[in-house]
């Protein structure tokens, strides 16, 4: 274990020194820049290695930061878009020959380090050491909460799970509440498949619904999914006018006019 800590606190040393390096080769690239003559063309070159460096100091810093706290136990997210990655690569196949680094899995890039660790091997006078980075690959799903209600026939289906995943071949449930990330959701649990599928319910479990219900869920896109046994009254207030209308079994009720909505 003394020599595990040892050879961890190493490795952050040399990052850290490594770091260190990287801003001061910045700093002095800005003086440098200061001083020489108005060349246009020069500037713009050195402008251009700073910007490589700084992304590269930048994503540096952010596997520096994912290292310590992994020794610690602490899980880190750090997310990276396609094109850093790619910038990346091609700045260290500048600086190093093409066997010294690893091919880039162009179909599958990584889009996420979700936490690393160590593995230490000594062998002989050789310590070799592996860093461990999970990979998230991107699949063609549909993330959908499901709510259900009662059929016209008092049938109520009880799904797997809350939300479903449907692709093109394949259906999935899972009850985790997934982030969405700008255009894309991320599930870190994995989903399950489970005999009931929404495209052919005779495997779902059925329960009979005998009571005179009346559920209704507000939704995000401004509508209210409800369902009722009875005959229900809505009432829509627009502008001081109130439109009132008698309802019954299931349906989605929204305004065009984006008016108030009662269930009386």
């Amino acid at each position: 274990m003394s020599k595990y800590t040892s050879f961890a606190n190493h490795i952050t040393n040399r990052y850290v020194n490594d770091l260190k390096l990287i801003q001061e080769n910045i700093n002095t690239t800005f003086k440098a820049i200061n001083t020489i003559d108005d060349n246009i063309s020069t500037q713009q070159l050195y402008q251009y290695n700073i910007h490589l460096s700084n992304k590269l100091l930048s994503v540096l810093r952010n596997i520096q930061r994912t290292i310590s706290l992994a020794f610690n136990g602490i899980v880190n997210i750090e997310i990276i878009s396609t094109a850093e990655l790619k910038d990346i690569v091609n700045h260290l196949k500048l600086i190093y020959r093409k066997e010294e680094l690893l091919e880039l899995d162009a179909l599958h890039p990584i889009k996420m380090i979700e936490f690393s660790k160590f593995r230490v091997i000594s062998l002989d006078n050789i310590i070799t050491c592996i860093l461990f980075i999970p990979i998230l690959y991107t699949h063609p799903f549909e993330y959908k909460k499901i709510y259900p209600i009662p059929s016209i026939h008092d049938e109520l289906l009880l799904p797997p799970a809350k939300y479903r995943l449907s692709g093109i071949k394949q259906e999935k449930w899972t009850n985790e509440v997934c982030p969405k990330i700008e255009n894309q959701i991320l599930c870190l649990q994995e989903p399950f498949i489970n005999k009931c599928s929404l495209q052919d319910t005779t495997s779902c479990d059925h329960i009979s619904v005998i009571n005179n219900y009346r559920v209704f869920v507000q939704l995000k896109n401004n509508k209210i999914l409800m369902s009722s046994k009875s005959p229900t009254k809505v009432l829509e207030e627009c502008s001081n006018k109130i439109i009132h209308e008698l309802v019954v079994g299931s349906m989605l009720i929204s305004s065009d006019k984006l008016c108030k909505i009662i269930i009386d």
